[in-house]
């Protein structure tokens, strides 16, 4: 058994991998995954791998690293039911289309929450809306 000490300095070594995460990011989205097979979860995450993000389940933490590095309209939000979190750096209208790809392919069992983009709060019908834009090349 885990002294209090032990456990405490555990979610603190947790809190800053969320935090790193998180704040190096120039988007964040959410999407719900409940009913995904690992099959399907680990084809969606090598998708965003070739748009260079990353795909966490850390829901729980993410709303005090927002609050704590000030990203007020991520901390305001409470996100509830399972939750992954998608990061990344470039294109977010590309992982956008990969949220939405695999939203139809999935039938909505992983479909858009919300996002986090320059310094805003962003509803699901905003992702989607991202996804539907151009792409850059």
């Amino acid at each position: 058994m885990k002294t209090q000490k032990a456990m405490r300095s555990e979610k603190i070594q947790m809190f800053d991998d969320v935090a790193g995460i998180i704040v190096g990011a120039e988007y964040v989205y959410f999407v719900t995954y409940k009913g995904l097979k690992s099959k399907e979860i680990n084809a969606f995450k090598d998708e965003l791998a070739k748009c260079d993000a990353q795909c966490h389940v850390l829901t729980r933490l993410i709303n005090k690293v927002a609050e704590k590095n000030g990203m007020a309209g991520l901390a305001e939000t409470r996100l509830t039911g399972d939750t992954a979190v998608i990061v990344g750096k470039g294109d977010a209208g590309q992982v956008a289309k990969v949220i939405e790809e695999f939203s139809k392919t999935s039938k909505g069992v992983l479909a858009p929450k919300a996002g986090y983009m320059e310094g805003r709060m962003m509803s699901d019908k905003d992702v989607l809306a991202i996804a539907a834009l151009p792409s850059k090349d």
